[in-house]
């Protein structure tokens, strides 16, 4: 099952609340798009763990946008392992000051998010 499919299944799966699709190499345009599709659904989604997936780049920033911008229930995000950078990391800030039901964000381990 690629991507889109688990995205689009997921949408109908409203009783998931916890998600890992970590190590699969999902890349950032293919996160992206499932990200999309996911937030954009009624999921009680709680955890969305996405480690170890080379995810990088200015692609993510319409994710952390949106997730600024849904009433979603999201409350652990884990990104740990990825190809993040601090622009990447300023964003998810910003996301954790607008979203006051996200608990937790795991950035380590990302090559470019330096403190």
């Amino acid at each position: 099952m690629g991507t889109l499919e688990l995205a689009t299944t997921l949408q109908k799966a409203n009783n998931i609340r916890y998600l890992d699709i970590s190590a699969n190499k999902v890349g950032s345009k293919a996160f992206a798009h499932m990200f999309k599709l996911i937030s954009q659904s009624v999921l009680n989604l709680h955890t969305f763990c996405c480690r170890k997936n080379e995810l990088e780049g200015a692609q993510l920033e319409k994710c952390f946008l949106q997730l600024r911008s849904t009433e979603s229930p999201l409350r652990v995000l884990d990104l740990k392992d990825n190809c993040l950078n601090n622009t990447n990391a300023q964003e998810i800030v910003c996301v954790c000051e607008e979203n006051i039901l996200l608990e937790q964000v795991d950035l380590t381990g990302n090559k470019d998010v330096h403190s």
